[in-house]
C-alpha cells in the first residue's frame, strides 16, 4: 500500500458519516472505506522522553548580580541543556534561556541569614521530570542548588566528591563582594553535570 492510499483510507474514515446515504462508498481500486478506520493518539510522556538520550546531561549557567550599594539582586541564566551524548534538548520550557530572578535586594537585610530563597524550574523532560535552582544566601556566603529526580547537589559539589551531580564553577568577576558604588554587577559560570 502507498502512501496515497494510506491517505485516502484515513481521510474515508474520518469523513464516513458525513456521506449523504445511497452513495457508493468505495474507492476506485475497489476498497470499501466503510471497512477502514484511523486512530488519533496522543502524546504521551513517553514519547517526549525520546527526544534525548540519557546518560549524564550537562549545562553551563551564568550567575550575575548587580549591586545597589552594599544590597544586590541575584539573576540565573540557563541557555540550554545538553543530554547524554552531548545534543541540546530540545523544546524544554519555564526558565531555559532567560534571565530567572533569585534575590531581590528590597527583601536583604544585612547581617541576617538566608536571604534570596527564590527556585526557578526547567521542564518538559517528559515523564513529568524538572530540572529546579534555587539560590540561598546567608551571612557567611551564598550559592545556586539543583535537582533533578533522584538527584540533588550545588554548585559548590566538585567531581569525585561522591554527589550524584557536579559543577565546575568559575570565579566571580569581582570577588568581593558589592562596593560601595551602584550599578556594579559581577559574575561567575557554572558548568553542572547530574544523572539523566
Amino acid at each position: 500500500m502507498n502512501l496515497l492510499q494510506v491517505l485516502l483510507l484515513g481521510s474515508a474514515a474520518i469523513f464516513a458519516d458525513a456521506l449523504p446515504s445511497g452513495l457508493d462508498s468505495t474507492f476506485p481500486n475497489g476498497l470499501d472505506h466503510s471497512k477502514t478506520s484511523l486512530t488519533l493518539r496522543e502524546p504521551v510522556d513517553a514519547d517526549l522522553e525520546r527526544r534525548w538520550a540519557g546518560g549524564t546531561c550537562s549545562f553551563t549557567a551564568t550567575i550575575s548580580q548587580k549591586c545597589y550599594g552594599h544590597k544586590h539582586d541575584t539573576v540565573i541564566n540557563i541557555p540550554t541543556i545538553q543530554d547524554g551524548v552531548r545534543q541540546t534538548i530540545p523544546n524544554l520550557q519555564g526558565g531555559i534561556n532567560s534571565w530567572i530572578l533569585m534575590h531581590d535586594p528590597a527583601e536583604a537585610t544585612p547581617g541576617h541569614d538566608i536571604v534570596g530563597n527564590y527556585h526557578g524550574e526547567i521542564t518538559n523532560f517528559g515523564a513529568g521530570q524538572k530540572l529546579s535552582f534555587h539560590w540561598l544566601e546567608w551571612v557567611s556566603g551564598s550559592k545556586m542548588f539543583f535537582d533533578f529526580p533522584g538527584c540533588g547537589w550545588d554548585e559548590d559539589d566538585k567531581n569525585g566528591q561522591g554527589k550524584c551531580g557536579y559543577c565546575t564553577k568559575g570565579a566571580w568577576s569581582h570577588n568581593e563582594g558589592c562596593p560601595i558604588q551602584d550599578d556594579f554587577r559581577r559574575v561567575h559560570d557554572t558548568t553542572c553535570f547530574f544523572p539523566c
